[in-house]
């Protein structure tokens, strides 16, 4: 069995691992027992982020096959303020800025790109999927961005996804941060004590049969007793 870890610090990737399904999450994320084999819809992805990427940062034209995302990419680098790409951002428990890979990290994560101007700022996460319903990824990110930035009062938080051109949005304010990382607590102790007492119920749902990777559970469309 490969070497267990904590589930702190957690990610916003990890916490919707959990809620999903405790067990899968524990097999994949924690133990490590299983792992799941990147799909083409990930591998596209990952090679949308680089190219606008170095696009905003650098300038470099988006490649052939990407042409349909100029227009956007054009506004954020026309946009006023700062830019940041793939900017790493990580807070403590007290909800204060720490390093990525501190030993003291509670929270952490990834902006794709974040544009600071003065007293605001925008995070945006390029999404090259369906459009899905609103997250709490995005609270979590602008919590993230304001421990950051001492002088950001705003943040807006936005899913930008790329198939439709459209934008999922949020914002969150400095005089709002205790409450808002407060909603995150109760998930977060969920997570803390299946740790302890080693307990990681498997939650059956539609994607079980055919799209998950843990084949030792019952749940599992390819379960050997």
């Amino acid at each position: 069995m490969a070497e267990q870890r904590s589930v702190i610090p957690w990610s916003w990737s990890s916490l919707d691992s959990y809620n999903t399904c405790p067990r899968r999450h524990y097999e994949v994320k924690v133990a490590k027992n299983f792992t799941e084999a990147p799909t083409e819809a990930l591998i596209w992805g990952n090679e949308v982020h680089s190219a606008l990427e170095v696009r905003v940062r650098d300038g470099v034209p988006l490649p052939r096959t990407m042409q349909q995302y100029e227009g956007l990419a054009a506004k954020l680098v026309a946009a006023p303020g700062d830019k940041y790409c793939e900017l790493e951002t990580a807070v403590r428990e007290d909800y204060s800025a720490c390093g990525f890979w501190d030993a003291d990290c509670w929270n952490r994560g990834y902006e794709d790109l974040l544009i600071v101007n003065n007293a605001k700022a925008l995070s945006a996460d390029y999404k090259t999927g369906k459009k899905k319903p609103r997250s709490r990824q995005l609270i979590a990110s602008g919590l993230r961005v304001l421990a950051l930035f001492p002088e950001v009062q705003t943040v807006y938080t936005s899913f930008a996804w790329l198939q439709t051109g459209e934008f999922t949005t949020s914002r969150v304010d400095r005089k709002d941060i205790n409450k808002e990382w407060d909603a995150f607590k109760q998930d977060i102790e969920n997570m803390k004590w299946s740790e302890k007492n080693n307990a990681w119920p498997m939650k059956p749902s539609g994607l079980c049969r055919n799209y998950c990777p843990v084949t030792s559970c019952p749940s599992n469309g390819r379960y050997v007793r």
